[in-house]
């Protein structure tokens, strides 16, 4: 029973020493959210990779929209948008700093949320 104790413990210990590093890694990915109201729906990404050698804490931020109206005769103002960014992630607040300071993103502790600005965005990879 020990031996099997011991072995397990061997198995999980680099998991555990590794938690604040996975828990960085989990920022990069694409998070979405989509709005709809009854004269147009908004389809919001905005991604986080990675740039650099690993364990650098500087991402690339890309945001992308559409806006969809509707009826036939406002399609015409359908538009998309395209933004692209760097940032710094700094692990102990969970939060993104840009060169824009009108710009923050906050992370949940989890990996499954950011929020920009107030508008929460859920994470799909």
């Amino acid at each position: 029973m020990k031996t099997a104790s011991i072995g397990l413990l061997i198995l999980i210990f680099p998991f555990a020493c590794n938690y604040s590093k996975s828990n960085k890694a989990s920022v990069a990915g694409t998070y979405v959210r989509t709005v709809e109201s009854d004269i147009y729906t908004l389809h919001d990404t905005v991604s986080f990779s990675p740039v650099g050698k690993k364990g650098s804490d500087v991402y690339r931020i890309n945001q992308r929209s559409q806006t969809l109206f509707k009826k036939e005769v406002e399609q015409k103002f359908n538009k998309r948008a395209n933004h692209s960014m760097t940032g710094t992630f700094d692990a102990e607040k969970n939060i993104m700093h840009t060169g824009d300071p009108g710009i923050l993103y906050s992370f949940d502790g989890k990996g499954g949320s950011v929020v920009v600005n107030g508008i929460e965005y859920r994470k799909i990879n």
